[in-house]
This record gives structure tokens, C-alpha cells and sequence, in this order.
């Protein structure tokens, strides 16, 4: 299931509070953009030449200096893009689409596909490093309780933008976003922390943003990037090794999501199905899958082995089903 995102601003609503930190939203931001916006649409009036100074002599500076991306980690998130989507046939947004959505005063419908568009990438690397500004320390890292408190604003205000017409409650989208980055965002970043620090910088979250956003929209799992994470996630420990605990946890939401092909979930009882069949656990087949993969025999997976059950497990699309479960249960428009 592929969810389409737009791209949102990362300040909150109302104050609202990040689950992770439980600090405050700055508002001050969203009203300094709004107030930029405000100039965009008519820059001789006097709100919008204040927005427009606003964020040119304050936003900025401090988005360079906080977030600052090189030539090279540029040139390296291109290449991800490009590994990323040369197994990807999505389509692209189409000029009138973007028009459209301009003269509506709102966010185009903008997905992961819409990347490979030089103009949407500028736009998708600055908004990563607006995010990154607002959310890493004084020191211009990043932890992993930083880390999980941004993405969980980005998840959350991209899902109140895809249903900002629905009549929803914002328990049920809490819910869903909290089980999202709960499970998704600890195997995240442990991809982008490769050398164990502890903490990230800004290419190491824009790229943990452009592999969770393409993980979401469903982009192919055969790339080296998404396959290392599907890998990162299931391994809950970060031990290196996925033991039949994890899995289990694995195939038990595959299964709640419908993800797992049914033929797999059946197994024939006695000799040729002499006895009929039987539907398995999740306990069972996580057992069985682990026995097929486990070619050392140590009872335990390692990243060369998870890659034999992979396409079976599909982690990538029980993401995006996960993403996409408050905008199922959104009502008919």
C-alpha cells in the first residue's frame, strides 16, 4: 500500500507536545513562516515583508549553521536516491497537479517517486535540515531520543495534512504514529549510526528520512540501503543476529497486516497433505522460517541468512501498512 505524503513544515499545532520529549512545539517558527508564506502571496504588504526578513536573517542563518550538508553528503543522498529508485516505476506528480495544488493554497501530494525531480530533492534536503535544525542539541547532533522525537513530528503532521479533511480524533493518529516509531525508529538509527557514536549528524538524517520515507511508500526492498534496514528493524537488539523472538514479532504484524502470501501460512499435515493441512502460528512459522534460513544451524540469523526469508517477510510493506492504518480507517471523502 502506498501512502503519499506531502511535505510539511515541522512546528506543531496549537503547542501540541512531542510524545518523546514531552516539550513543548515552538509556534514561534510556524508563526515566522506563516508570516513568510504571507509575503510570498503579496510581498508589499507590511506581514510579509516582516515574514520574508524574518526568515532570511534569522531562519536561515541559524538552519546553516545548525544543519550545515557539504558537497559530498549531497552528491552521496543522490546516490541514494538513484539506488533507491532504479527499481521504483512510480509516477510523478505532473505539472498541473503541482498547479493545482498552488492555486488551492495547500501541499502537493508529493511521494517518495517525486524525488527524482532535482527541484523536489532541493526542497525535500531543505526541509531535512530545517527539521534537523529544531530538533538536534547545542552541539549539532543528533540522539537517538532526539531522533525518535523528530520523526514522530514528521509522521504525525504529515498524517494530520493527508487527513486534514477527515473527521478523525487525534488519539487514533497517536496510536498509529506511536507504534510506527516505536518499532521502526531504534533499527533506524542504528543504520545511520554505523560507526557506534551514538549520535548523528545532519546527512545521516536526511538519509534516515528519504529510507523511511521510501520504506513507507512501499519502494522496492532489493536496494542495499532498505534491505539493511528491514534487517536493522527486525533485530531489536542490535546484537547483529535475529533470533526467533524477534522474528516472531516480525511475522505476527505481517500477518495482522496481511502481508504474508496465505499458502505460506498453511503446511500440510502427514505425508503429501495425507491428513489435510493446517494454518500455522505466527510461533510456528516464524519457527519454520528461521529452520529454512538458519544455514549455520546456530539457531540464529545472520544479515546473509534474513536475506533468504526477506521477500517472504516483506518488513517494507508491514511499514507502510502500518503508516497507512490511520488513513485506512479515515471515512470516505
Amino acid at each position: 500500500m502506498a501512502v503519499r505524503f506531502r511535505p510539511v513544515i515541522l512546528v506543531g499545532r496549537r503547542g501540541r507536545r512531542c510524545l518523546a520529549t514531552g516539550s513543548p512545539t515552538p509556534t514561534v517558527s510556524r508563526r515566522l513562516l506563516n508570516l513568510a508564506w504571507s509575503g510570498v502571496r503579496g510581498t508589499c504588504t507590511a506581514s510579509g515583508a516582516v515574514g520574508l526578513s524574518a526568515f532570511g536573517l534569522v531562519i536561515c542563518p541559524y538552519v546553516s549553521r545548525r544543519a550545515p550538508l557539504d558537497e559530498a553528503s549531497r552528491e552521496a543522498l543522490q546516490e541514494d536516491l538513484v539506488q533507491i529508485s532504479a527499481l521504483d516505476s512510480g509516477d510523478l506528480l505532473t505539472a498541473q497537479d503541482i498547479w493545482s495544488a498552488i492555486s488551492e493554497l495547500r501541499a502537493p501530494a508529493f511521494s517518495f517517486h517525486d524525488l527524482q525531480r532535482p527541484f523536489c530533492f532541493s526542497i525535500f534536503q531543505l526541509l531535512g535540515r530545517f527539521t534537523f535544525a529544531c530538533y538536534s542539541d547545542a552541539s549539532g547532533v543528533m540522539t537517538l531520543h532526539e531522533f525518535q522525537c523528530a520523526v514522530h513530528k514528521m509522521v504525525d503532521l504529515a498524517l494530520e495534512l493527508h487527513s486534514q479533511t477527515a473527521e478523525s480524533t487525534g488519539e487514533v493518529r497517536a496510536a498509529a504514529v506511536r507504534e510506527l516509531t516505536s518499532i521502526v525508529v531504534p533499527g533506524l538509527f542504528r543504520v545511520l549510526d554505523f560507526d557506534q557514536s551514538g549520535d548523528i549528524g545532519t546527512h545521516k538524517f536526511i538519509r534516515g528520512a528519504l529510507l523511511l520515507l521510501a520504506t513507507v511508500q512501499g519502494a522496492p526492498l532489493d536496494t542495499p540501503q532498505l534491505a539493511d534496514l528491514a534487517f536493522r528493524v527486525v533485530d531489536a537488539d542490535g546484537d547483529g543476529l535475529v533470533t526467533v523472538a524477534e522474528l516472531k514479532k516480525w511475522v505476527a504484524l505481517a500477518l495482522e497486516h496481511e502481508v504474508v502470501d496465505k499458502e505460506l501460512q498453511s503446511e500440510a499435515r502427514g505425508p503429501f497433505g495425507l491428513f489435510g493441512v493446517r494454518m500455522l502460528t505466527p510461533e510456528q512459522l516464524a519457527s519454520k522460517w528461521l529452520r529454512e534460513a538458519d544455514v549455520d544451524r546456530d539457531g540464529k540469523l545472520l544479515p546473509d541468512e534474513f536475506q533468504i526469508l526477506a521477500p517472504r517477510l516483506r518488513i517494507h510493506r508491514v511499514i507502510a501498512s502500518m503508516a497507512g492504518r490511520f488513513a485506512a480507517r479515515l471515512p470516505e471523502q
